[in-house]
């Protein structure tokens, strides 16, 4: 039994274990005649319906409700760290004419920025705190998820059982694969579930995000990367600029 138990051991945290290789089967949509930020309530005068039979807050509708799909986790490797980096309604409003919305819109229902916006800073704190260690990356986690919950009139004790605390994503099953016979997928319905296992992705793995000292750009450093683990910079242009300006200015 313990010879079972020291090799268990081993096997968890030996280097030479792979991890699964997942499929993320995502197909989402962008709409061609853009998009803009509204107040609900204008939604409802426009319907005739009472402006208070709408959310309070601002949304992000679509200017029509024609869709071209694309498939934006393919193309985008690092679309969580973009999303982490929205500061403002308008940066919130340039994402979604970018890459779309983050849940299911229409002329008559709209992403909720003050919803979104919130995402962006447990995004951002989570990137943060990745850098500062697993346990205050774990106390983060939990502290977010416990905000979360009483938020939406849920109590829970100080003492819950950690497990409780998770982040819906998608569903996960085991497909044929031509390439490696059968793979496991995660099939997930909106772009912020989409962003949000890629960004498990990277709390989990090995990658280092930082902030640029000159644009305030998150950027990826370290192995596997253009930049050092221990750059302060997203590109040497920044780094010159920096300096420079700090120079001019006596600092």
């Amino acid at each position: 039994m313990a010879y079972c138990k020291r090799y268990a051991a081993y096997l968890l945290h030996s280097s030479h274990i792979v991890m699964a290789d997942f499929l993320i089967d995502f197909e989402w949509f962008r709409c061609p005649e853009g998009y803009r930020l509204v107040h609900a309530s204008e939604t409802a005068r426009a319907r005739g319906e009472p402006p208070g039979s709408y959310p309070d807050c601002d949304w992000i509708v679509p200017n029509s409700d024609e869709r071209i799909p694309y498939r934006p986790l393919d193309r985008y490797d690092m679309l969580c760290n973009v999303f982490a980096g929205i500061k403002t309604p308008n940066d919130l409003l340039k994402f979604v004419e970018l890459y779309g919305p983050l849940t299911t819109t229409s002329t008559q229902w709209g992403d909720s920025v003050p919803e979104l916006l919130r995402h962006v800073q447990y995004f951002r704190g989570l990137l943060h705190y990745k850098q500062l260690g697993s346990r205050k990356l774990g106390s983060f986690f939990v502290s977010m998820k416990r905000a979360g919950l009483l938020s939406a009139g849920v109590t829970v004790s100080r003492d819950a059982d950690l497990r409780e605390f998770s982040q819906l994503i998608g569903t996960i099953d085991l497909v044929a694969d031509k390439a490696k016979g059968v793979r496991l997928r995660i099939s997930t319905d909106f772009l912020i579930a989409a962003l949000w296992w890629q960004l498990g992705q990277k709390l989990s793995g090995n990658s280092i995000v930082r902030e640029c000292r000159h644009c305030g750009t998150l950027f990826e450093a370290g192995p596997g990367t253009n930049r050092r683990g221990d750059a302060t910079f997203c590109c040497n242009e920044h780094s010159v600029r920096f300096h420079s300006l700090k120079r001019s200015t006596g600092g």
